[in-house]
Protein backbone atom coordinates (compact mmCIF):
# COMPACT_ATOMS: atom_id res chain seq x y z
CA UNK A 1 0.00 0.00 0.00
CA UNK A 2 1.35 2.96 -0.87
CA UNK A 3 0.70 5.92 2.09
CA UNK A 4 1.69 8.55 -0.17
CA UNK A 5 -0.90 8.45 -2.61
CA UNK A 6 -3.38 9.23 0.46
CA UNK A 7 -1.68 12.38 1.53
CA UNK A 8 -2.40 16.24 -0.12
CA UNK A 9 -0.90 18.63 -0.25
CA UNK A 10 -2.05 21.72 1.67
CA UNK A 11 -2.54 25.16 0.04
CA UNK A 12 -2.62 27.59 3.29
CA UNK A 13 -0.68 27.58 6.07
CA UNK A 14 -4.00 26.64 8.53
CA UNK A 15 -6.27 23.56 9.31
CA UNK A 16 -7.66 21.98 6.95
CA UNK A 17 -11.24 22.78 7.84
CA UNK A 18 -10.24 26.15 7.18
CA UNK A 19 -9.50 26.07 3.19
CA UNK A 20 -13.23 25.79 1.81
CA UNK A 21 -13.51 29.85 3.23
CA UNK A 22 -10.03 30.58 2.44
CA UNK A 23 -10.65 30.04 -1.37
CA UNK A 24 -14.09 31.59 -1.45
CA UNK A 25 -12.25 34.69 0.57
CA UNK A 26 -9.32 34.34 -2.30
CA UNK A 27 -11.99 34.16 -5.14
CA UNK A 28 -14.21 37.26 -3.68
CA UNK A 29 -11.25 39.56 -3.38
CA UNK A 30 -9.90 38.55 -6.94
CA UNK A 31 -13.50 40.15 -8.20
CA UNK A 32 -13.71 43.17 -5.69
CA UNK A 33 -9.79 44.05 -5.57
CA UNK A 34 -10.70 47.61 -4.77
CA UNK A 35 -13.68 46.91 -1.69
CA UNK A 36 -12.13 48.51 1.55
CA UNK A 37 -12.42 45.42 4.24
CA UNK A 38 -14.13 48.13 6.60
CA UNK A 39 -17.01 47.97 4.02
CA UNK A 40 -17.32 44.24 4.38
CA UNK A 41 -18.62 41.44 6.12
CA UNK A 42 -19.22 38.02 5.67
CA UNK A 43 -21.22 34.38 6.54
CA UNK A 44 -19.61 31.58 6.59
CA UNK A 45 -21.77 28.34 6.09
CA UNK A 46 -19.40 25.61 6.65
CA UNK A 47 -19.94 21.69 7.24
CA UNK A 48 -20.56 21.16 11.26
CA UNK A 49 -17.51 19.75 11.87
CA UNK A 50 -15.23 22.94 11.15
CA UNK A 51 -17.08 25.11 13.15
CA UNK A 52 -16.64 22.48 16.19
CA UNK A 53 -13.05 22.26 15.96
CA UNK A 54 -12.30 25.94 14.24
CA UNK A 55 -14.38 27.77 16.20
CA UNK A 56 -11.61 30.01 18.30
CA UNK A 57 -12.44 33.95 17.98
CA UNK A 58 -10.18 36.66 18.45
CA UNK A 59 -6.97 34.36 18.56
CA UNK A 60 -3.79 36.08 19.97
CA UNK A 61 -1.25 33.26 18.66
CA UNK A 62 -0.74 31.92 16.08
CA UNK A 63 -1.71 28.52 16.61
CA UNK A 64 -5.23 29.71 17.57
CA UNK A 65 -5.50 31.92 14.44
CA UNK A 66 -4.63 28.75 12.27
CA UNK A 67 -7.62 27.28 13.68
CA UNK A 68 -10.21 29.85 13.31
CA UNK A 69 -12.60 29.52 10.21
CA UNK A 70 -12.84 33.55 11.09
CA UNK A 71 -9.76 34.82 11.02
CA UNK A 72 -7.98 33.14 8.59
CA UNK A 73 -11.36 34.42 6.40
CA UNK A 74 -11.00 37.61 7.23
CA UNK A 75 -7.22 37.64 6.80
CA UNK A 76 -7.96 35.93 2.71
CA UNK A 77 -10.42 38.78 2.41
CA UNK A 78 -7.97 41.54 3.61
CA UNK A 79 -4.88 40.39 1.96
CA UNK A 80 -6.77 38.41 -0.99
CA UNK A 81 -4.87 35.35 -0.07
CA UNK A 82 -3.68 33.49 3.41
CA UNK A 83 0.23 33.15 3.29
CA UNK A 84 2.70 32.43 6.41
CA UNK A 85 2.73 36.57 7.09
CA UNK A 86 -1.29 36.33 8.01
CA UNK A 87 0.12 35.34 11.71
CA UNK A 88 3.31 38.01 12.26
CA UNK A 89 2.63 39.54 15.46
CA UNK A 90 1.73 43.03 13.57
CA UNK A 91 -0.78 41.26 11.05
CA UNK A 92 -2.50 39.15 13.83
CA UNK A 93 -3.26 42.08 16.03
CA UNK A 94 -3.82 44.19 13.00
CA UNK A 95 -6.99 46.43 13.83
CA UNK A 96 -8.37 46.31 10.83
CA UNK A 97 -8.05 42.58 10.25
CA UNK A 98 -9.25 42.12 14.29
CA UNK A 99 -12.77 44.45 13.33
CA UNK A 100 -13.29 42.49 10.12
CA UNK A 101 -12.76 39.25 12.24
CA UNK A 102 -15.68 40.37 14.51
CA UNK A 103 -18.28 40.82 11.50
CA UNK A 104 -17.36 37.23 10.34
CA UNK A 105 -19.94 34.94 11.19
CA UNK A 106 -19.70 30.90 10.78
CA UNK A 107 -22.78 29.01 10.68
CA UNK A 108 -22.97 24.90 10.73
CA UNK A 109 -25.27 23.74 8.25
CA UNK A 110 -25.58 20.02 8.46
CA UNK A 111 -26.54 19.80 4.57
CA UNK A 112 -23.04 20.92 3.61
CA UNK A 113 -21.88 17.24 4.84
CA UNK A 114 -19.41 16.16 7.82
CA UNK A 115 -15.72 16.30 7.81
CA UNK A 116 -16.03 18.07 4.09
CA UNK A 117 -17.36 15.60 2.72
CA UNK A 118 -20.73 16.25 0.86
CA UNK A 119 -24.09 14.73 2.66
CA UNK A 120 -25.16 13.22 -0.51
CA UNK A 121 -23.55 9.72 -0.46
CA UNK A 122 -24.28 10.20 -4.78
CA UNK A 123 -21.41 12.47 -4.32
CA UNK A 124 -17.54 12.20 -4.86
CA UNK A 125 -16.52 12.06 -1.03
CA UNK A 126 -12.92 11.65 -1.62
CA UNK A 127 -11.99 14.80 -3.51
CA UNK A 128 -11.22 18.50 -2.02
CA UNK A 129 -13.65 20.62 -3.49
CA UNK A 130 -13.25 24.64 -3.44
CA UNK A 131 -16.00 26.55 -1.44
CA UNK A 132 -19.09 28.33 -2.99
CA UNK A 133 -19.74 31.56 -3.07
CA UNK A 134 -22.48 33.43 -2.81
CA UNK A 135 -22.49 37.26 -2.70
CA UNK A 136 -25.78 38.39 -0.49
CA UNK A 137 -27.38 40.69 -3.43
CA UNK A 138 -26.44 37.92 -6.26
CA UNK A 139 -27.52 34.03 -5.80
CA UNK A 140 -30.01 33.73 -3.26
CA UNK A 141 -30.54 29.73 -2.93
CA UNK A 142 -30.19 27.31 -0.05
CA UNK A 143 -27.48 24.24 -0.42
CA UNK A 144 -29.68 22.11 -1.44
CA UNK A 145 -31.39 24.27 -3.88
CA UNK A 146 -27.77 25.50 -4.96
CA UNK A 147 -26.63 21.78 -5.52
CA UNK A 148 -30.34 21.04 -7.74
CA UNK A 149 -30.14 23.68 -9.64
CA UNK A 150 -26.25 23.12 -10.31
CA UNK A 151 -27.25 19.10 -11.11
CA UNK A 152 -29.95 20.24 -13.48
CA UNK A 153 -27.53 22.22 -15.88
CA UNK A 154 -27.03 20.84 -19.22
CA UNK A 155 -24.19 18.29 -19.19
CA UNK A 156 -23.95 18.01 -15.25
CA UNK A 157 -23.92 14.37 -14.20
CA UNK A 158 -24.47 13.02 -10.55
CA UNK A 159 -21.32 13.18 -9.41
CA UNK A 160 -20.64 16.91 -9.48
CA UNK A 161 -19.05 17.74 -6.84
CA UNK A 162 -21.48 19.63 -3.81
CA UNK A 163 -20.48 22.83 -2.21
CA UNK A 164 -18.32 22.03 1.14
CA UNK A 165 -19.10 25.65 2.54
CA UNK A 166 -20.94 28.96 1.19
CA UNK A 167 -20.23 32.03 1.83
CA UNK A 168 -22.06 35.41 1.77
CA UNK A 169 -20.32 38.55 1.31
CA UNK A 170 -21.97 41.97 2.62
CA UNK A 171 -21.77 45.64 3.69
CA UNK A 172 -20.63 45.83 7.41
CA UNK A 173 -23.91 46.73 9.19
CA UNK A 174 -25.94 44.76 6.65
CA UNK A 175 -27.48 41.38 6.90
CA UNK A 176 -28.30 39.58 3.81
CA UNK A 177 -31.62 38.32 2.70
CA UNK A 178 -31.20 34.44 2.85
CA UNK A 179 -33.88 31.67 2.44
Amino acid sequence: RRLLLEGYLKPYPSVRHTHYGVEAARSWRRQHPDTPIADVSAALEIYPEAVTYCGNRAPVSPIMAQFSLSYTLAAALAHGDLTPAAYEPDVLHDPDITALERRVRTEPVEALGRDGRPADPRSDAGTCRPAGLRPALGLNLSPQRLCAAVEAMPGSTQSIARPTALLWIYRAGSQPKRP
